[in-house]
């Protein structure tokens, strides 16, 4: 009997450590065994109360099972890509795309108010403050960033429409085709352009470094 409080992202985890599970060909005494490997013991009974929703994971169960079957723990918190149900629930008042969810999930795009819309700058802005590195957030302002950041959504809307073919999808396909191009001729020449600026530092530290010696050599006489 599952847990009546459980929310939908119980869950989903609960049935992505029984799908990990199976599609690594382990049994649940195994699972036990990895996980009292990683610090987390927990009993082959445990293991399949958890995968029932009978047995509630807190947050260090999550990470422990996540090691255990040697999976990202956002592969156990959202369904896999290419779900059957494209919208998910989240909570039980939020529901996104999965898209969204895992865009969303890997730091990439806060969540849109509704389904099919996009972020406000601003929102996006705060999202990012405090769900990227400091080093990210760097990279994310270069020129080359942002062609990077815009050429893994182009082709990810690509790689997605490439398999169906309409004269409506056939026309977004062509689209998004030009675009990806774009983007790399774009990447390209901002990665030509960082490489001159890295070659302009390194001549620039060089001469720094003639000068300092040459500074030093006259101060020893």
């Amino acid at each position: 009997m599952a847990i009546s409080e459980s929310g939908p992202t119980s869950t989903q985890v609960a049935r992505n450590i029984e799908r990990v599970r199976k599609a690594r060909q382990l049994k649940q005494k195994d699972v036990s065994d990895r996980l009292r490997a990683v610090g987390r013991p927990m009993l082959p009974t445990v293991v399949s109360k958890v995968e029932r929703g009978e047995r509630r994971i807190d947050v260090d169960d999550l990470v422990s099972f996540a090691l255990a079957l040697n999976v990202s723990p956002l592969a156990l918190l959202l369904p896999p890509h290419g779900a059957s149900d494209p919208y998910i629930p989240l909570t039980d008042t939020v529901e996104t795309t999965l898209a969204n969810a895992w865009s969303w999930a890997m730091g990439r795009r806060a969540l849109p108010a509704a389904p099919g819309e996009k972020a406000s700058p601003d929102k996006q802005e705060a999202y990012e403050l405090l769900s990227h590195s400091q080093e990210q957030r760097y990279v994310k302002r270069k020129p080359a960033g942002r062609a990077v950041d815009v050429l893994h959504d182009e082709v990810y809307r690509l790689v997605g429409i490439s398999e169906v073919s309409s004269d409506r999808l056939d026309e977004g396909f062509e689209e998004h085709l030009n675009e990806v191009r774009t983007w790399l001729d774009r990447l390209s020449a901002e990665v030509d352009q960082t490489a001159k600026e890295h070659a302009k530092l390194s001549r620039e530290t060089r001469q720094w470094k003639v000068e300092q010696q040459r500074s030093s050599d006259a101060g020893d006489e």
